[in-house]
């Protein structure tokens, strides 16, 4: 999916980011959706515009971390991308305190267990050392 500002602002609608979530989270039923709306948010979630419309749906951060510790590597992968983005794209510089908060540190713990030696782990150290700072 290419980062336009036209697809940017559209899943950024409160009611377009709610089923963008929820086909994320359709990976029991549907696999391919859930990667392809998962890879989406990790594309766009160094956005600031998409960082904002996430701080505006309460459990966005709750989804993401749930996927990044859902026992789907590619799923997985996809959400610690996600979270290391909002880091930096959450709004007023509180990203690193809300994915604190919301418990990004033992997701990106377990990830780095799960599978130390992959590209997701790297990812998931990534941003333990960026909240750890």
């Amino acid at each position: 999916m290419i980062p336009t500002d036209e697809l940017i602002e559209w899943l950024c609608k409160p009611e377009k980011l709610r089923l963008w979530m929820m086909f994320c989270q359709a990976f029991d039923e549907d696999m391919p959706t859930a990667c392809a709306a998962t890879g989406a948010l990790a594309n766009l979630a160094i956005d600031e515009r998409l960082g904002e419309a996430m701080a505006k749906k309460e459990d966005s951060l709750k989804i993401l971390i749930e996927l990044a510790t859902c026992g789907k590597l590619d799923l997985e992968h996809r959400a610690v991308v996600s979270l290391l983005y909002l880091i930096d794209s959450w709004p007023g510089g509180e990203g690193k305190n809300k994915l604190i908060e919301a418990g990004a540190v033992s997701a990106f713990e377990k990830v780095v267990r799960d599978y130390p030696d992959s590209a997701v782990a790297q990812v998931a150290k990534d941003g333990l050392e960026v909240l750890n700072k």
